[in-house]
């Protein structure tokens, strides 16, 4: 097992770093000069434009002892009721943002007419495991009952991620179909495909 991280990562930080001996206010200084870089104008030479084909709008989400941001693209043309997608975005669960795939997410939105919302869940080292994945969970029980007025489909939810974002929503269907009566949440899942729901 090696103690290097990502490449990508790796060639964001560009400093030298010895990863074997970083603590935590390395970890969350390193964070920060990231995000400030994931939000300058240079990521999106990098990842390409959002889809005109979606608008986007920021949200907050509150839930008990925290406020998660949401970055929400809307379909332009569509009408509702609506899927759900939910994206949880890369970043060791130590950094990443919402806004490293509003490409995707964009492109996404508008490719299936779906309300895909990038959850800003919270990171380590300040919030520890499994904080992440009670935010993922609590964003997918609190957005099924549509509380910005989005005209969604309580019974087409998906979830999404790449990296670290893609390791915890799998656990996700699990512990919701242990609670889908307390929640109204189907088990069964509902399949997207471009345009249309089957």
């Amino acid at each position: 097992m090696t103690l290097k991280p990502h490449l990508g990562v790796r060639i964001l930080m560009k400093d030298k770093v010895d990863w074997s001996a970083i603590g935590p206010e390395e970890v969350v200084a390193m964070r920060a000069k990231s995000e400030k870089l994931m939000s300058s104008p240079l990521l999106r030479f990098v990842t390409g434009r959002p889809d005109p084909g979606a608008r986007v709008e920021e949200r907050f989400l509150d839930l008990p002892g925290r406020r998660l941001r949401l970055r929400a693209f809307r379909p332009v043309r569509a009408e509702g009721p609506l899927p759900l997608v939910l994206s949880f975005h890369g970043g060791g669960f130590i950094g990443g943002l919402p806004e490293q795939n509003d490409w995707v997410n964009s492109g996404m939105s508008a490719a299936l007419g779906a309300v895909v919302v990038g959850v800003d869940y919270r990171l380590a080292p300040d919030h520890p495991a499994p904080s992440a994945v009670d935010d993922g969970i609590a964003a997918i029980e609190a957005l099924a009952e549509d509380p910005f007025g989005w005209n969604l489909d309580p019974e087409a939810i998906a979830v999404f991620g790449e990296s670290a974002g893609g390791r915890s929503p799998p656990s996700w269907p699990c512990a919701l179909a242990r609670q889908a009566p307390v929640f109204g949440l189907r088990s069964s899942p509902t399949r997207l495909r471009t345009g249309q729901r089957q």
